[in-house]
């Protein structure tokens, strides 16, 4: 009987602990190269957003590879280390990418899909440090039929890297939904 009261003890002391213990805040970084989505909310413990102009998905790429550090609200951080504490990645990159190429239909299509290899790069080794959830938000300013194809390339990596696609207004649904 003894025993039984001491194992039960421990174990109300271990739930005691876990509650005690257990972060609801959640953690939000966003990777931009542009304005920031506006994102209110009580619930979130740190809102990060790493955002450099003129920034191209090779410098964010190289970025991951040298585990760079930079500062946010007066405090630094190394950008691997962000991956593993937050609760939500929010890729918003690819911009200045699109801006670049020349608006001939048949580049297009070709600079979107090397858009989406490099997009593919960024997430695998974003996938090696962290299991987190990423999501990508898909509101560049191209025409129609470029940005239906290029919302489908990011569709196709979802299953792949375990990965949301959003449109922007559909994104500010979902983070509504999970910082519930």
């Amino acid at each position: 009987m003894k025993k039984i009261l001491i194992i039960f003890s421990l174990f109300l002391i271990i739930i005691l602990i876990y509650y005690i213990k257990k972060d609801d805040d959640i953690s939000y970084l966003e990777i931009t190269d542009i304005k920031k989505v506006n994102i209110n909310s009580k619930k979130l413990n740190d809102y990060i957003i790493y955002k450099k102009d003129s920034y191209r998905l090779i410098d964010f790429l190289y970025d991951i590879k040298e585990n760079i550090n930079f500062d946010y609200n007066k405090k630094n951080y190394y950008i691997n280390n962000l991956f593993i504490k937050s609760d939500l990645i929010v890729l918003n990159i690819g911009h200045n990418d699109l801006n670049y190429i020349n608006k001939n239909e048949n580049d297009m299509y070709i600079y979107i899909d090397k858009l989406i290899d490099d997009y593919s790069n960024i997430i695998n080794m974003i996938r090696k440090i962290s299991k987190e959830k990423i999501v990508i938000i898909n509101n560049y300013n191209i025409e129609k039929k470029y940005d239906d194809y290029l919302y489908n390339k990011f569709n196709n990596l979802k299953d792949k890297y375990k990965i949301e696609v959003f449109n922007k207004k559909d994104f500010l649904n979902y983070y509504k939904v999970f910082t519930k």
